[in-house]
C-alpha cells in the first residue's frame, strides 16, 4: 500500500517531534470483565518508502516480551520474539523454535528469524498463551501468504496463569533508529483483537492512545523529527510514522497522549469477520 493512498483516508493527524511513537491499545471487554488475556493478534504493514533502516516495529509488547519486525541494515530483515525473566525464580526459557529461526549465542531467550518480509504486504502477528502447571507457555506466530508460521515457544516457569496483560497493557511501538532521522518510518497497525480465559471470541480494540512516553526527542536539537498518525482509510487501525524534518509542516503539530477511536461500523465487520 502506497503512503499517499493512506494519508488520503486519515481522520487525523497530529504528530510530535519525536524519534519514537508508541500505540497502546486499550480493548473493549464485555460487562468490563477483565479475564486474563490469552492471546493477541494484530496486523502489521510497513508502507513502500517507508521500511528505513536501522528501525523497530514492535508489533506486539507485553510487560514480559516483544514480537516484532526489524530493519537490521539495507540488506537484513528479521522477524524477534524476545522475552525476559521476571525475577526471582520467574525464568524463561525458549522450548520450541520455528523452521529457519534460530536463538543468537548473547540473547538465549530471543528467537529470531531471517525473513525477507516486504513492504507493502500486510502480514497477521500473534501470541498465544498455554498454562501447563505454574508455568505460562507464550507462542509466537506470523502469518505469511495465507499459512501460519511459529516463531518459537518460551516458557515462563513459575508465571503461574500469567496473562498478556499482566501489570500493564498491551502496546505497539515503533522506532526510527537512525541516527539523525531525516526519513520517516512508517507503519500500519490494524485488525487488533485479544481472546479471554476460556473464551475463544477475538474481542477488537475499538480505538488507542496514542502515548509518547518512550524515545521522545523534543528538544529541536540536530537529531529532532517528527512524528504522526492517524486511523486509517478502513476505519479499523492506526497509521504511524516517525522521522523527518519540517517542523513547520502540519505533521508536527503537538499533541500529547489523545485517545482516538477506530471506525465502529468496520470494527462490528471486522469482528465478523475474525470470528467466523
Amino acid at each position: 500500500m502506497q503512503l499517499k493512498t493512506i494519508i488520503a483516508g486519515i481522520v487525523s493527524v497530529l504528530p510530535l517531534v519525536a524519534r519514537a511513537a508508541r500505540i497502546m491499545n486499550l480493548p473493549y471487554f464485555p460487562n468490563y470483565q477483565i479475564a486474563p488475556v490469552t492471546s493477541f493478534e494484530t496486523d502489521i504493514e510497513v508502507p513502500q518508502g517507508y521500511d528505513v533502516s536501522p528501525a523497530t516495529w514492535m508489533t506486539i509488547a507485553f510487560s514480559s516480551g516483544t514480537l516484532s519486525l526489524l530493519t537490521e541494515s539495507d540488506t537484513k530483515r528479521t522477524v524477534e520474539f524476545y522475552m525476559w525473566d521476571l525475577g526471582g525464580n520467574k525464568t524463561v526459557e525458549v522450548v520450541q523454535l520455528g523452521e529457519n529461526v534460530v536463538t543468537p549465542d548473547s540473547s538465549p531467550t530471543k528467537a529470531v528469524l531471517n525473513f525477507g518480509w516486504e513492504s507493502g504486504v500486510t502480514y497477521r502477528m500473534k501470541i498465544d498463551t498455554e498454562y501447563v502447571e505454574n508455568d505460562t507457555v507464550f507462542s509466537a506466530s506470523i502469518k505469511i501468504r495465507g499459512q501460519w508460521h511459529l516463531i518459537a515457544s518460551i516458557r515462563g516457569h513459575n508465571y503461574g496463569r500469567y496473562g498478556l496483560r499482566e501489570n500493564y497493557p498491551i502496546y505497539q511501538y515503533l522506532s526510527n533508529q537512525q541516527s539523525s532521522p531525516s526519513q520517516p518510518a512508517c507503519g500500519i497497525f490494524s485488525g487488533q483483537c485479544y481472546r479471554l480465559l476460556n473464551d475463544d471470541f477475538c474481542y477488537p480494540s475499538w480505538g488507542v492512545e496514542i502515548n509518547t512516553s518512550w524515545g521522545v526527542l523534543a528538544d529541536g536539537g540536530a537529531n529532532a523529527g517528527c512524528w504522526g498518525y492517524g486511523v486509517t482509510k478502513s476505519g479499523d487501525g492506526m497509521f504511524l510514522s516517525v522521522g523527518g524534518s519540517n517542523t513547520q509542516s502540519e505533521y508536527c503539530n503537538h499533541n500529547q497522549n489523545p485517545w482516538v477511536d477506530y471506525d465502529h461500523c468496520a470494527i462490528n465487520q471486522f469482528s465478523k469477520t475474525i470470528n467466523g
